[in-house]
């Protein structure tokens, strides 16, 4: 059965997309299949590949990646069906009720943020969102950004 990580964080800017591209990388290279739904009305990891493909037309791709910006729900039926696969789901910087299914299907949730006040704020109401929905998936919180920030706000 497949593995969903659902990669999300309801403040944008938090490195979302650039780490689900760079655990995508890292399972392949530990002998995993890796799958990537792009989620994010951006669609920055479908639009990177498109650069990738157009720079190296005959390049090996090492994962796949759909835009799932609508009905999760067929893309949870399709994941689970899968063996032996990682399903990244990179999410939008907004929670969006769209992707609930991913959220309640997912095997672990992976919350990028940075130490300023704003992110830490949005963070804490994500997850209190997640709580509130009753999300079971282990959840695993990322600082991606740490050294000498300057906050626009600070206490």
């Amino acid at each position: 059965m497949a593995k969903i990580i659902v990669i999300s964080n309801s403040k944008g800017g938090t490195g979302k997309s650039t780490l689900c591209m760079q655990f995508a990388n890292y399972l392949v290279s530990q002998g995993k299949k890796v799958i990537i739904f792009d989620c994010d009305e951006g669609q920055s990891v479908m639009e990177l590949r498109q650069i990738e493909l157009r720079q190296d037309p005959g390049a090996t791709l090492p994962w796949e990646v759909y835009n799932a910006t609508s009905n999760s729900r067929s893309f949870v039926e399709r994941a689970r069906t899968m063996d032996d696969v990682y399903i990244l789901v990179d999410c939008p910087g907004s929670f969006n009720p769209n992707l609930l299914t991913f959220f309640q299907n997912a095997d672990a949730i992976v919350i990028p943020f940075r130490y300023d006040d704003v992110v830490v704020l949005r963070t804490m109401t994500f997850v209190k969102v997640l709580n509130a929905a009753h999300i079971t998936a282990k959840k695993l919180f990322l600082p991606n950004y740490i050294g000498n920030y300057s906050a626009p706000y600070s206490a």
